[in-house]
C-alpha cells in the first residue's frame, strides 16, 4: 500500500531531516514544519537511516509495534493485579477491536506510540502510588510525559495533570503535589524541553512555534468548533466509541447492573482504571473533532472493566450468544468469499480461486475444532476476527491499492524523481503539490526539492511614487499597458523607458529569466516563464493539473 492520509507528511519531514542533516529544525517541503514535535520524526528518520532500502511497511512497524507492547504490558500487569483470564481477554480485545484490526494497525500514525507512553505512565502511577511518592516516582513519570509531549505536544500535559491529580486524590496524597519531589520532576521535564527549544531558537523564532503548538492542540476542542457540532458529538460519542472498538466493546453491557459500584470497588486496579477514564476522557467527549485513534490509551482500562464485570456475571446464555456470533461470522465469511469470486472489481486478483479454497478450508478447520473442543466464546470471536483480517489482506487491501488515488500519486512522484534525479528541481510559485507526490519524488531523487522559489515574470512593471504624482496612473496611454495589477502596471518597453526617464517609478523590475533546471508549476506559469512542459499530472487534493517543466 502507498502512504496514506498523514503518513506522507510524517515520512517527508523525517526524510528531509536526513537529507539536511538537521534534526532540530523540522521542515516540510524545505519550509519550517510547526505542527508536531520531532520525536516521531526522529524515530522514522532513524529507521530510514538503518534500513537503506526501506519500504512503506518498515515505516508502519513503528506504529504496529507499540500496539503489541501495550497489549503485552497490559497482560503482564493485569495478570498480577486481577487474574489471567481478564488479562488475556482484555489484551486480545484491544488488538482485535475493529478500528485497530482493520485500519490503524496499517498506518504509520503517531497515536499508537503516544498511547504507549500514556499507558506506561498511567500504570506506573497506579502501582507506585501505593508507596510514598518519592523523587524516583515523579522523575520517571515526568520522563514518560516528556516522551509523550515530544510526540503530540500539549495533550501529554493534559493526561499528566489529570491522571496525577486523580491518583493523588484517590490515594489521599494530594499534599504530595506541593512537595519538593514533585517540583523536581516538573523541573526535569522543563529542563529537557528548554534544551531542545533553545537549540530550535537558533534556527527560527520559537514564539511562532509555541503559538502553533497551542493552535494544533485547541483546533479540535469546542473553542474551535460550532456549538451545534459539539452538542451532537456529546450525544453521539458513547455510541461511536462502542462502534469504533466493536465487537467486544459491546460487553460493556455487563457494567450496567445495580451493584456495579460495589463490584468495581472489590479490586483496586479496576477502580483505578475507571478513575483514569473519568478523569481524562471528558476532554475528548466535548471535542467534536475527536478521532478514534486519539482514544487508544483508554482501551486497556475500558476492556479491563468490561471483562472484569463479564467474568463476574457471565452465564451459560451469554456464552452461547457469543459463540453463536462467532459461528455467524464464520458462515458469513464463507458466503462472502464465494461471492467475491463473482464480483468484477476483484477480477484482477491472481489465483483468487485457490485463495478462496484455502481460506474456506481454514475457516472449516476453525469451525470443526471449535465444535469439537468447545472453545470459550471470547476466544471463538477473536479467532473469527483474525480470519476476517486474513481475508481482508487477500482481497480488500489489493483493491485499495489498485483504486486509491495515492497509488497514482506514488507513480507520479517516482516518475518525477527518476527524470530529475541529477538535476535541480524547483516548485515554482508555491504550486500545491501533494505531500505523497513530494515524498516519493524526494525519496527517489535522494535530494531535497526546492520550495518557495518565487520567480520574477519576464515583463516590465511600473509602480508610481505616491508622494510625487503630477500625473495619474490612469493617464498612462492604453496602448502602452499590457495589464493592470492594482496600483502597478505591466507595460511595453517604450512606455517603461519613458517613465523611467521621468523618474516617476517607485520600483523598476528588469526582465529576469528563471535558472536552468526542472520545475513543478501550473500550466500558466510554464507558458509565462517559457518552460518546456515534460508532462502534466493531477493534484488530487486541489483538483488542479500541474506540469513538470524544464528550462
Amino acid at each position: 500500500m502507498p502512504l496514506l492520509a498523514d503518513e506522507p507528511t510524517r515520512a517527508l519531514v523525517s526524510l528531509e531531516m536526513l537529507l539536511r542533516n538537521n534534526y532540530i529544525f523540522p521542515t516540510l517541503g524545505n519550509e519550517a514544519y510547526l505542527n508536531k514535535p520531532p520525536l516521531f520524526n526522529w524515530i522514522l528518520a532513524g529507521a530510514m537511516y538503518l534500513i537503506k532500502d526501506y519500504k512503506e511497511w518498515h515505516l508502519r512497524l513503528i506504529s504496529i509495534i507499540p500496539l503489541f507492547i501495550i497489549a503485552i504490558t497490559h497482560y503482564v500487569i493485569i495478570s498480577k493485579e486481577i487474574n489471567k483470564k481478564v488479562a488475556l481477554w482484555s489484551s486480545l480485545a484491544f488488538l482485535t477491536c475493529g478500528r485497530i484490526l482493520f485500519y490503524d494497525s496499517m498506518m504509520a500514525y503517531i497515536d499508537p506510540l503516544f498511547s504507549l507512553f500514556i499507558v506506561l505512565n498511567t500504570y506506573w502511577m497506579f502501582i507506585q502510588s501505593r508507596k510514598p511518592l518519592s523523587l524516583y516516582f515523579f522523575i520517571v513519570s515526568y520522563l514518560l510525559c516528556l516522551l509523550a509531549f515530544f510526540l503530540k505536544g500539549l495533550p501529554a500535559l493534559s493526561f499528566q495533570g489529570c491522571t496525577l491529580l486523580a491518583v493523588c486524590l484517590y490515594r489521599n496524597k494530594i499534599k504530595s503535589l506541593l512537595s519538593l519531589n514533585h517540583l523536581t520532576g516538573i523541573a526535569v521535564f522543563f529542563l529537557f524541553t528548554a534544551i531542545y527549544y533553545y537549540e530550535y531558537g537558533t534556527y527560527a523564532n520559537t514564539s511562532t512555534l509555541f503559538t502553533n503548538i497551542v493552535s494544533q492542540s485547541s483546533q479540535r476542542t469546542p473553542l474551535a468548533t460550532e456549538i451545534s457540532d459539539s452538542l451532537i458529538h456529546l450525544v453521539q460519542f458513547p455510541v461511536q466509541f462502542i462502534l469504533d472498538f466493536a465487537p467486544l466493546s459491546f460487553l460493556i453491557v455487563f457494567v450496567f447492573r445495580k451493584n456495579t459500584w460495589s463490584i468495581l470497588k472489590e479490586n483496586e486496579f479496576v477502580l483505578l482504571s475507571l478513575v483514569f477514564i473519568v478523569s481524562n476522557i471528558w476532554l475528548y467527549w466535548i471535542s467534536s473533532e475527536t478521532r478514534a485513534r486519539y482514544l487508544f490509551m483508554f482501551l486497556p482500562m475500558f476492556f479491563t472493566i468490561a471483562f472484569y464485570m463479564y467474568e463476574k456475571y457471565r452465564s451459560t446464555l451469554s456464552e452461547k450468544i457469543i459463540k453463536a456470533i462467532a459461528l455467524l461470522i464464520g458462515i458469513l465469511l464463507v458466503v462472502m468469499l464465494i461471492a467475491l469470486n463473482f464480483i468484477e472489481r476483484f477480477s484482477f486478483i491472481e489465483h483468487k480461486e485457490f485463495i478462496t479454497v484455502g481460506l474456506i478450508t481454514l475457516i472449516g478447520i476453525y469451525l470443526f475444532f471449535n465444535y469439537r473442543y468447545s472453545f470459550p466464546g471470547i476466544l471463538s470471536i477473536v479467532i473469527a476476527l483474525i480470519l476476517v483480517r486474513i481475508t481482508f489482506n487477500f482481497y480488500i487491501l489489493p483493491l485499495r491499492e489498485k483504486e486509491a488515488p495515492e497509488s497514482k500519486n506514488r507513480l507520479i512522484g517516482k516518475k518525477i524523481g527518476e527524470l530529475t534525479k541529477n538535476d535541480r528541481l524547483i516548485i515554482l510559485n508555491r504550486a500545491p503539490v501533494n505531500h505523497d507526490q513530494l515524498y516519493y519524488m524526494t525519496k527517489e531523487r535522494h535530494a531535497l526539492v526546492e520550495q518557495n522559489y518565487k520567480a520574477i515574470a519576464p515583463q516590465k512593471y511600473l509602480k508610481f511614487k505616491k508622494k510625487i504624482l503630477p500625473i495619474s496612473i490612469d493617464s498612462v496611454p492604453r496602448e502602452g499597458i499590457i495589464r493592470r495589477l492594482n496600483d502597478t502596471l505591466v507595460v511595453n518597453d517604450s512606455t517603461f523607458e519613458y517613465y523611467q526617464k521621468k523618474n516617476r517609478l517607485e520600483k523598476i523590475r528588469e526582465r529576469k529569466n528563471v535558472p536552468k533546471g526542472y520545475y513543478i508549476c501550473t500550466q500558466l506559469d510554464a507558458v509565462r516563464y517559457e518552460l518546456k512542459t515534460i508532462f502534466l499530472f493531477e493534484v488530487t487534493h486541489q483538483g488542479l493539473t500541474l506540469a513538470l517543466a524544464k528550462k
